[in-house]
């Protein structure tokens, strides 16, 4: 997925301004996981399927092949069950660390119960001991989070109407600023070299320096238009300071730096530049904008054209 930068202007002059990284990171965590939650409405597999509250329908699988379907469930009922008075246990079985930015926070869970089936538990989750969402028999719970520290609680609900009274309990903070990325050093805008390098520094209000991490993209400009085509890539690792790209051949490109925090908070900025090696002749000016060297380079494309004509 790539995203260019966006730039919203409101009627009074409110303006709000994401980077590629931080709209990126919004669409993953955010936006995505709330359209999967609205799409587990939907009862896809797996799912829980009841009839009267006294017949359940555990749907575990489905596969197709050739010509085929096939469905693999178990089937319960309450039918002659004991009057049930034991509530369940909640577990938590997998939940991010301590320190998250703001997110759909993703919490795995499990539960047990002396006659509800663990297939057919369900879950409510607060937040700082606010109300309880809705019962749902997913898993996988997902609270939204804000600023600050939290204690977020799920408990489990068996089919009786026992509510676990200890539910399992995360406390968390959120971390919802991002880290400062200053651009030491970057290549000039027009450049006949085959490799570039680029130097940096970045800052953070609860991550140490040392302790930051960062990334780099490099894409390449069309010639005919059209969206960026990422060549080369640079994982994320911490303490780094320098990043570089080579085998380059002439075009137009944009490298992209990206400093990460703990929190998994993210910035990033944009460099441009213009690779032209014809002839071994190669113009350069310093500070300059990736738009002039894109014109530049159309205009030495064409006059290489019109002399070859």
């Amino acid at each position: 997925m790539s995203v260019d930068r966006l730039q919203i202007v409101g009627v009074k002059g409110l303006e709000l301004g994401l980077d590629p990284a931080r709209l990126q990171r919004f669409i993953a965590e955010v936006a995505l996981p709330v359209l999967q939650n609205r799409l587990q409405g939907l009862q896809l597999s797996p799912a829980v399927i009841s009839a009267m509250n006294l017949v359940f329908v555990e749907l575990k699988q489905i596969q197709t092949g050739d010509g085929f379907l096939a469905a693999y469930l178990d089937a319960h009922t309450l039918l002659g069950a004991a009057k049930d008075t034991k509530a369940p246990e909640t577990q938590i079985v997998k939940a991010p660390g301590p320190t998250v930015g703001p997110q759909v926070v993703q919490i795995q869970v499990a539960g047990s119960d002396d006659q509800t089936p663990p297939g057919l538990l369900r879950y409510k989750a607060r937040v700082d001991g606010g109300a309880w969402s809705e019962p749902t028999f997913s898993r996988r719970v997902d609270v939204v989070t804000y600023g600050g520290a939290h204690t977020i609680e799920i408990a489990a609900l068996d089919l009786q109407g026992n509510l676990d009274p200890t539910p399992a309990r995360l406390q968390l903070a959120v971390d919802e600023s991002s880290p400062e990325l200053t651009i030491t050093s970057r290549p000039e805008s027009i450049i006949a070299e085959s490799e570039i390098a680029i130097a940096f520094t970045g800052s953070d209000d609860l991550t140490p320096a040392a302790q930051l991490s960062f990334g780099a993209e490099l894409y390449r400009m069309p010639a005919q238009g059209g969206a960026p085509e990422l060549v080369q890539s640079r994982l994320f690792e911490a303490g780094i300071s320098r990043v570089s790209f080579d085998r380059l051949e002439d075009g137009v490109y944009k490298a992209r730096v990206i400093a990460k925090d703990s929190a998994g908070n993210v910035t990033s900025k944009d460099i441009g530049f213009t690779v032209y090696r014809e002839g071994g002749c190669a113009v350069a000016g310093r500070g300059g904008d990736s738009a002039l060297a894109l014109l530049l380079l159309g205009l030495l494309i064409a006059i290489r054209r019109r002399a070859r004509a």
